[in-house]
């Protein structure tokens, strides 16, 4: 079945080396972006810590749980009978 969406297309490995790259002032982010196939704003949050959920090269996806996951994963065994 084709993949549908153009988000999250980057490899998490890739981010980390970026990452790496950027903070050893190997290239700039415009350049680190092109060369790791990365979108350049998520290079950028990434880089300022921006992210609310998000660190590092760690990849997720939606929105953010309002529940710590431990309430969240009781309640699902609540209601999974």
């Amino acid at each position: 079945m084709p993949e549908h969406g153009k988000y999250g297309k980057w490899d998490s490995g890739a981010m980390q080396e970026a990452l790496n790259a950027y903070k050893n002032g190997v290239a700039g982010l415009n350049e680190l972006a092109r060369r790791y196939n990365i979108p350049k704003a998520t290079l950028e949050r990434r880089i300022d810590n921006k992210n609310k959920n998000i660190h590092g090269s760690e990849k997720k996806f939606g929105r953010a749980a309002d529940l710590p996951p431990e309430i969240e994963e009781e309640s699902k065994s609540c209601f999974a009978a």
